[in-house]
């Protein structure tokens, strides 16, 4: 690979040393998506794949530790080809012992793609694409590889619903601990890939008939669950272990009021699920 940039190697630092940690934090959170109840997010983006024919190419960039891919596996009724890059060693690993030989996986950038121009039919990605800092390189290159009309379908993160305190407490907690510790956080993807207008606008150029489609995310945690789910947030790892083990403690205490009386706390999120084709 070529010199990553430093919000690359942050990416890498973070996801070698814990791998996998995506695809535990959403694979249980259904999702409810155009009307539709999903297992999760990955379960909705899958769906929005048309039907996959003999010989179909599939890319999946920044394919993690394989989650979408196998369910993809486990979908085709035909001999679907199917590949996986991500730029971290650790996560494909998993994915390796995931998907078996008949995927191929390659360790590579998003914006240098291990394929010819147009050889792909479609490409999916789920949770990356606000990540990556050189948003107009990839989408670039994305366009390259996939056959004209070829289909694009991605999931990226959305602010949270209002009225989630849940949600509001660690943000809160987390600036504060910030300032604290006079943390500098690196600032991570392009601001472009927040809202639905300006997704259309940035993917504008290499593709067309963008559908974009709301999720909601859903899930009853107890609230050592809870604070388990947000201390995989990025955010935590500018923290030391005692720095984390106190700011999960003190946060635990401050959301056990919001507990239902089976002494769980609805998490709610939000993502946008995006379908396009190649111009």
């Amino acid at each position: 690979m070529t010199k990553l940039s430093p919000v690359e190697q942050f990416l890498v630092n973070f996801h070698d040393k814990t791998p996998g940690l995506t695809s535990l934090a959403y694979k249980d959170l259904s999702a409810e998506c155009k009307g539709k109840s999903y297992r999760s997010s990955y379960e909705s983006l899958a769906d929005a794949i048309p039907h996959m024919r003999d010989r179909c190419k599939v890319l999946d960039v920044a394919c993690g530790d394989g989650y979408l891919l196998s369910l993809l596996q486990a979908r085709a009724e035909q001999r679907v080809l199917l590949h996986g890059v991500d730029i971290s060693r650790g996560e494909l690993s998993i994915a390796r012992e995931r998907l078996g030989r008949e995927v191929v996986l390659v360790q590579c950038r998003a914006q240098s793609l291990p394929m010819a121009a147009e050889a792909v039919d479609c490409v999916v990605s789920h949770m990356a694409l606000m990540l990556m800092d050189d948003l107009d390189g990839t989408l670039a290159e994305i366009r390259r590889v996939l056959r004209r009309g070829g289909t694009f379908a991605f999931v990226v993160g959305a602010s949270p619903p209002q009225g989630q305190p849940v949600i509001e407490k660690f943000i809160a907690r987390v600036r504060s601990q910030m300032l604290v510790h006079s943390t500098n956080p690196i600032r991570i993807g392009d601001p472009r890939m927040r809202s639905e207008k300006t997704i259309l606008s940035a993917i504008d150029p290499y593709f067309s008939d963008a559908e974009i489609v709301p999720i909601t995310l859903r899930a009853k945690y107890s609230v050592e669950q809870v604070w388990s789910w947000f201390n995989g947030m990025y955010e935590m790892s500018y923290f030391d272990e005692v720095t984390q083990q106190k700011f999960g403690s003190e946060y635990i205490d401050s959301i056990r009021s919001l507990c239902a009386p089976d002494k769980k706390i609805e998490l709610v999120s939000s993502m946008i699920r995006v379908t396009s084709r190649a111009r």
